[in-house]
């Protein structure tokens, strides 16, 4: 696929490009480096664009509140709160801000600081390999040379707690952001020459497989066979590729421990019974969550408790949970982003979700754009297994992003190069 050079405009600096590269890099920077760094660059493109006095495009605000309609669920429920959850609920709509917030700021944003913020996308990719390198070393490093903590037992959940303390980020959302910079190279958003992007797409490949999160693995694969059958016809141009592909799969399993235990750990789930249902299998795990959701889905599928009350209403069903079991299962939200909203607001909220996402899947589609829909697939699939909305690294990657892409894919000339 071919891509004309993006156009970046006469009239931006090298500390544009800077300030873009920044914003690349503190999706990597743990929770508050992240937050301070992302909002931080957005505001610098939005107010440089006020003071520029570039036009404001009334169709570019219908759109982010469009996108970010979902929000006006959570001030509507505000008040209507139970005052024993009121302070909860501040804080669920103090975080859901960006939800709303990003659509709008990138939306008024002049479209050549857009077209800066997209050039500098391979930056993403930069930082996501530096981030894996530093955390795999500092791993091997900790248990391997320093012969650290000798009792205990190394395996993929050993891996994945050190994997996150390290990096300050929850496997399934570095996951997340290894699967979009591995969509960057494979689309080519990122103009990195061929070599580059398939020696470090194979590296993001083999620690996306260290790690194993199943909804980004499971994205990441339709999204290359979707890639594959699209180049069906120029299949022998890629047959290097694909032995690479294959090689870095079959290394990934036979040298790295974690990914063979992961697999036989999907392979042998229910194969016997246990007196913790959580403990034994992440996909036991899933099975509770996934009994305690239904019942909470039942009772509040057509009006919702609302998202101040969603964690209590869930905490008394896992303490009966726990004395079936007799042993303390602990607390976890929903992990779907679908069910979250259709707990909290009934069928209503389920639509609000979609209206959001629905109207990116459609700007995806009617551009063209290879790496937008990618991402949407990974949005879609991942918000079946996580809250995703509902914790900071999720919820501005994904305000960031599809923000971004949706004001980006406009212009008919982009259309044209990304097809």
């Amino acid at each position: 696929m071919s891509f004309t050079a993006i156009n970046t405009h006469q009239s931006t600096t090298q500390v544009d490009k800077w300030v873009a590269r920044l914003l690349m890099v503190s999706f990597f920077l743990g929770i508050k480096g992240q937050a301070i760094g992302v909002v931080a660059c957005i505001g610098y493109f939005f107010f440089k664009s006020i003071f520029e006095r570039h036009p404001i495009s009334m169709s570019h605000i219908k759109w982010a509140l469009v996108m970010g309609s979902g929000f006006f669920l959570y001030l509507i429920a505000l008040p209507l709160t139970p005052q024993a959850f009121s302070d909860k609920m501040h804080l669920v709509v103090e975080g859901r801000l960006s939800y709303l917030l990003f659509p709008i700021l990138v939306g008024l944003t002049a479209r050549k600081y857009i077209n800066v913020l997209v050039s500098e996308f391979r930056f993403f990719v930069f930082a996501a390999v530096a981030t894996c390198i530093y955390a795999n070393t500092w791993f091997v490093t900790h248990f391997y040379l320093l012969h650290h903590d000798q009792g205990q037992v190394i395996n993929h959940v050993t891996y994945r707690i050190f994997f996150e303390t390290v990096t300050q980020t929850h496997p399934t959302y570095i996951s997340m952001y290894i699967s979009a910079a591995i969509f960057m190279l494979l689309t080519g958003i990122t103009q990195l020459n061929k070599l580059v992007s398939s020696l470090l797409g194979y590296l993001l490949l083999a620690f996306l497989l260290a790690i194993l999160a199943k909804s980004p693995v499971l994205a990441v694969g339709i999204a290359a066979l979707h890639f594959a059958w699209e180049q069906r016809g120029k299949i022998a141009q890629y047959k290097w590729a694909i032995v690479g592909l294959v090689a870095v799969i079959a290394m990934s399993y036979l040298f790295v421990p974690f990914v063979s235990q992961r697999v036989n750990e999907l392979i042998t789930v229910g194969g016997g019974k246990s007196h913790n249902p959580v403990a034994d299998n992440s996909l036991n795990e899933r099975k509770l969550i996934w009994e305690v959701d239904k019942s909470a889905l039942s009772q509040f599928w057509k009006t919702g408790c609302g998202p101040g009350k969603l964690m209590y209403e869930l905490k008394l069903r896992y303490f009966f949970n726990s004395m079936t079991y007799k042993t303390n299962i602990g607390l976890f939200d929903p992990h779907s982003q679908y069910f979250y909203e259709c707990i909290s607001f009934g069928v209503l909220g389920v639509v609000f979700l979609l209206i959001g996402f629905g109207t990116h899947i459609i700007r995806a589609l009617k551009s063209g754009n290879k790496f937008y829909a990618y991402l949407l697939l990974l949005f879609g699939i991942t918000f079946f297994t996580e809250s995703l909305l509902v914790r900071q690294q999720g919820l501005l990657f994904y305000a960031f992003f599809t923000s971004v892409m949706f004001f980006y894919t406009l212009t008919s000339h982009q259309r044209k190069s990304l097809r």
